[in-house]
């Protein structure tokens, strides 16, 4: 692996992601009396900072927690020397255009390559309690972590390809639990206020279970696991650095409230070549944020006819 040297964007201005030590800090006391293990990709441009202020965090309560950090993601040498070489030139699949043909390859600031969750599980078997990386996969600290857990071999593409599906289903905040789920109008109050987070067991076998936390909002059925299965993938072919999922025979069976089984997620080899995300200078982006209120206005609307009568 090569020796990450990404920097902040701006001089002093903070590279990783800083809401993750907001999260982390007050569990810290819990992660060392319970063996909690963790693995999260917030490292982004600068995932040693990160590992360095977990560290100093960590002194400061004068807790007995060991910290790793991945490496590896930073490939921005790598596309630079490509943008010089006519004969490594990156092409577009669906345009036909190259790296050299982007208005903003002068601008670029940054190139990380999406790595699996193998040097996650390495970092734990080796001892580490917290493990911060950098732009992997967002599915890999699931896979990570499983590997370690079962102490699976990198052969083992089925239980591999499990877990890879489990971590995309549960990855994006509550999304699994309903919220980025197009049915929410169905739904009652309960289940659209205080939305919990998806837990994902995975069995030795590569067995995944679909639930959430207990006595919070949301609801998981076949339907939100649905939603968030196709949400991000491209086709039946999911493709991850250390396995391939193929997606054409899966499916999803109701066991019990909120608790949904995967099934039918079929193994192959993992590609030969890997994702690479490359940042550039390139302009600004609007955001328009809108608060989805129906279920509050509904029911306000029914306390105000209720004092009318």
């Amino acid at each position: 692996m090569t020796t990450l040297h990404a920097k902040a964007l701006v001089p002093g201005e903070i590279a990783y992601e800083p809401s993750f030590l907001e999260a982390l800090t007050p569990a810290l006391g819990n992660i060392e009396k319970y063996g909690i293990k963790v693995a999260v990709n917030a490292g982004a441009s600068d995932t040693k900072g990160l590992a360095d202020k977990v560290i100093e965090f960590v002194k400061a309560k004068d807790l007995n927690l060991k910290i790793a950090w991945i490496e590896g993601d930073d490939v921005i040498q790598h596309i630079k020397n490509s943008l010089q070489n006519e004969k490594k030139r990156f092409k577009n699949i669906c345009t036909g255009e190259t790296l050299g043909d982007w208005k903003f390859k002068d601008e670029i600031i940054g190139a990380q390559a999406y790595l699996g969750g193998l040097g996650i599980a390495k970092a734990f078997e080796e001892g580490a309690d917290i493990v911060v990386a950098g732009r992997v996969s967002d599915a890999s600290p699931v896979i990570g972590a499983a590997v370690w857990w079962h102490g699976w071999e990198r052969h083992q593409l089925n239980e591999l390809a499990n877990a890879f599906v489990a971590g995309h289903l549960i990855e994006c905040s509550n999304y699994v639990c309903g919220g980025n789920f197009t049915g929410f109008k169905n739904f009652g109050a309960k289940e659209c206020i205080d939305i919990g987070y998806p837990i994902a067991e995975i069995g030795s076998k590569g067995q995944v279970i679909i639930t959430k936390q207990k006595e919070t909002g949301g609801i998981v059925t076949v339907d939100t696991c649905k939603a968030q299965l196709l949400y991000e993938i491209q086709g039946p072919w999911y493709y991850n650095s250390d396995v391939t999922a193929v997606l054409d025979q899966i499916s999803f069976e109701h066991l019990d409230t909120n608790r949904v089984a995967l099934k039918g997620v079929k193994a192959e080899a993992p590609p030969p070549t890997t994702k690479i995300g490359i940042t550039a200078k390139g302009g600004y982006q609007a955001e328009v944020h809108c608060e989805l209120c129906q279920v509050l206005n509904s029911s306000l609307n029914r306390r105000r006819q209720r004092s009318a009568t």
